[in-house]
């Protein structure tokens, strides 16, 4: 069971999806709060149709993505 999604909608934003992605990997790696150490959660990036480099970018974060918490891609 998952606790909490971060659902991420996006439209060709292949710039400013790698610094979301960024940012929730390190908050992964190094945020802290009481109380959560049981919760499960995932990534989800929900592609609107993008014709830049969105997929990609996704496929490649994927490849290197180091947490337990999944990042799911969906067009």
């Amino acid at each position: 069971m998952v606790n909490l999604t971060v659902a991420i909608p996006t439209y060709n934003s292949e710039h400013r999806l790698l610094d979301v992605l960024d940012k929730l990997q390190d908050c992964i790696a190094y945020c802290q709060q009481d109380g959560v150490e049981s919760f499960t959660w995932e990534i989800i990036v929900v592609d609107n149709n993008s014709f830049d480099n969105t997929a990609k970018l996704v496929r490649d974060y994927q490849a290197n993505w180091s947490s337990d918490y999944p990042l799911k891609y969906y067009f």
